[in-house]
């Protein structure tokens, strides 16, 4: 199947699914996680209907823009960022979804402020503790949300996590709903601008949307 096809069918899924749950395809925000897919293949995926790419790595995140730069598409940065790749990253992206220290938000602050820009973040939850993911612990979520509020680089907007990689769905329903639960306390706090919550992959993104995901994080359902 062709990248344009898996698009096709994948929007399909969303709008689908959107209409089963009630809630308005056009705010179900889709970002094609194209770590693993060339230039050409994001091209492609654009022409069918995809907006926003999410890169894992900076130097790749770069390298594709200025590869793709006659198109207007726009970039997130969605894997973990080092503090010393802050500085390359810092207005070159419209979201920034992994900010899962103090310092890392501190030096977006810094970045964004000898820029003159305000950058769009999410605070990243390690929702199910694992040691092998990054993340604030939900406990002191709340706290370290509020703290970066504080910082005014930054324009925090939501919440993201990222669910254990299972094809249990009990475990994937536990993890959504503790994730919409801390970001329902957290927006309570923050204001209503803490509006995104960055959840669902290629493998269970249809049950992240029942727990209120609006942006979802799709790489091999598209490009695989």
């Amino acid at each position: 199947m062709s990248i344009s096809s898996k698009v096709k069918s994948t929007l399909e899924r969303i709008e689908a699914k959107s209409k089963e749950i009630g809630v308005d395809p056009e705010n179900i925000n889709v970002v094609g996680a194209s770590k693993y897919a060339r230039a050409e293949q994001i091209r492609e995926a654009n022409s069918a209907g995809i907006k926003v790419f999410g890169e894992n790595r900076v130097q790749d995140l770069l390298k594709k823009e200025q590869a793709l730069k006659d198109l207007s598409l726009k970039w997130h940065f969605i894997g973990h960022l080092q503090t010393n790749k802050v500085k390359k990253i810092v207005g070159q992206v419209e979201l920034i979804h992994s900010v899962d220290s103090i310092r890392l938000a501190e030096e977006i602050n810094k970045r964004a402020h000898s820029q003159e820009k305000k950058q769009f973040v999410l605070l990243q939850a390690n929702i199910s503790l694992e040691s092998s993911k990054s993340g604030f612990e939900p406990s002191e979520s709340l706290q370290k949300a509020k703290d970066i509020a504080k910082l005014d680089g930054i324009k925090m907007k939501g919440l993201m996590t990222i669910a254990p990689f299972t094809n249990k769905e009990e475990i994937l329903r536990n993890h959504f709903n503790k994730s919409k639960k801390l970001f329902d306390v957290i927006k309570e706090n923050i204001g209503d601008e803490f509006e995104l919550l960055s959840m669902g992959m290629s493998n269970d993104f249809e049950i992240a949307m029942e727990y209120g995901a609006n942006i979802l994080r799709l790489g091999s359902v598209l490009f695989k």
